[in-house]
């Protein structure tokens, strides 16, 4: 993306990959909402990070992702979709 998304453009291309990833497990796209955990639907941490790789480069920016997947020294062992798009929108300074 040349120009920053909005909220909602943000949500629908996080929405998208997850939809992506999550497809070979037979989880439909309609059913994938902000409230879903990355666990649920799926994802494995090696999913995780691809998902973090390709928000970059679609986003074309750098996202300093530790302090979304550490907590007090240790790793997140789950995330809500609805964390993860809060977080990118802080990281992207993007309005309320």
């Amino acid at each position: 993306m040349t120009m920053k998304p909005t909220r909602e453009e943000l949500w629908t291309l996080v929405h998208g990959i997850v939809a992506d990833l999550v497809s070979a497990n037979g989880i439909d796209a309609a059913d994938i909402t902000r409230d879903s955990m990355a666990t649920e639907l799926g994802l494995s941490s090696v999913d995780t990070i691809h998902m973090m790789i390709i928000l970059e480069e679609r986003l074309g920016d750098n996202l300093d992702l530790e302090p979304l997947v550490m907590r007090d020294g240790e790793y997140v062992t789950d995330l809500a979709l609805r964390d993860l798009h809060e977080f990118l929108c802080r990281q992207l300074d993007l309005p309320v």
